[in-house]
């Protein structure tokens, strides 16, 4: 078995259920609409998730949108603890200014130029700093999550994050997660989430995800909320019920946990001052005032 071509499968199959640390979902879907209205040229490169019900619900690796970071990790890339202090920050914010003074966790504040982006920021050291798409300053020390600061080669893309350490010469079991390298540094991948166990080989290779049986591809079916489908070869049973989000499974995959709207295609809209937006399968509303917005029109907090 090719160990680390099943940790890179596994942690495609993971992508779907990566959440980390503990927001409540009230707090993600205000820091949702927050960005909306305050960073309106990073909220447009999709860093945030696209939509409000994406962003507030979650499901990607990379960034965590703030919906994705309401319950227990399946990946874990070092990048969960910064941007979770920072949506804290944004949800108890009144006004952009305060806002935008969240993502300067190592003291720089304010205004940048030129305009970057969130996700092209440099290291300096074990700072990740940067200016936003929106000419936002913001800086992390990623040691101080006991992490470190690494350009790394993400998804056919090269970034600079805070992450896990350096990738080891020979990655490792931690538990049931397996160390998976990217780039100059590491993340973890919960094996155990897809029913499977982190094995290091005697062979000399490195830690991987394992399990018995074989299997050559199919369609992915559902047994009640438990994902069963094919990944690099091997069955592996993903348990909805484990996610933060999205809990049910419904034609082979990990669908919205309520059944009022969906994610995909309900459009945010305003209910007097309040965005009403879809959350997970379900309505929740976010009163624009509290946070320092005039009111709500188009679905969106205005100024």
């Amino acid at each position: 078995m090719n160990g680390r071509g099943l940790c890179v499968a596994a942690l495609g199959w993971l992508a779907a259920c990566s959440s980390g640390g503990s927001l409540s979902q009230s707090q993600a879907a205000a820091v949702c609409v927050v960005a909306q209205t305050c960073f309106p040229a990073e909220w447009a490169s999709g860093f945030f998730g696209g939509t409000l019900a994406e962003c507030a619900s979650g499901g990607g690796i990379l960034p965590p949108e703030p919906g994705s970071l309401t319950g227990s990790e399946a990946v874990i890339t070092g990048l969960e603890g910064p941007l979770e202090d920072i949506y804290r920050c944004i949800a108890a914010s009144d006004s952009c200014a305060e806002a935008g003074n969240c993502f300067g966790r190592d003291g720089t504040e304010g205004t940048c130029t030129p305009p970057g982006s969130l996700a092209s920021g440099s290291c300096d050291g074990a700072t990740l700093e940067g200016c936003s798409a929106d000419g936002v300053a913001f800086d992390v020390d990623c040691e101080a999550y006991g992490e470190s600061c690494h350009e790394d080669s993400i998804f056919f893309a090269t970034s600079s994050v805070c992450d896990l350490g350096n990738c080891p010469a020979r990655t490792q079991c931690e538990g049931s997660q397996a160390q998976v390298c990217e780039g100059q540094g590491f993340w973890l991948a919960d094996c155990g989430r897809l029913g499977l166990s982190c094995v290091v080989p005697p062979d000399g290779g490195g830690a991987e995800c394992w399990g018995p049986g074989s299997c050559d591809g199919g369609t992915p079916t559902c047994d009640g909320n438990v994902v069963i489908a094919c990944s690099g070869g091997v069955p592996v049973r993903e348990d909805c019920s484990q996610n933060p989000t999205f809990q049910r499974c419904q034609a082979g995959a990990c669908v919205e946990t309520g059944n009022q709207c969906t994610v995909a295609t309900d459009e945010a809209s305003c209910d007097g001052t309040k965005v009403k937006l879809c959350q997970d399968g379900f309505f929740r509303e976010v009163d624009c005032v509290p946070l320092g917005f005039s009111g709500c029109q188009g679905g969106a907090c205005t100024k």
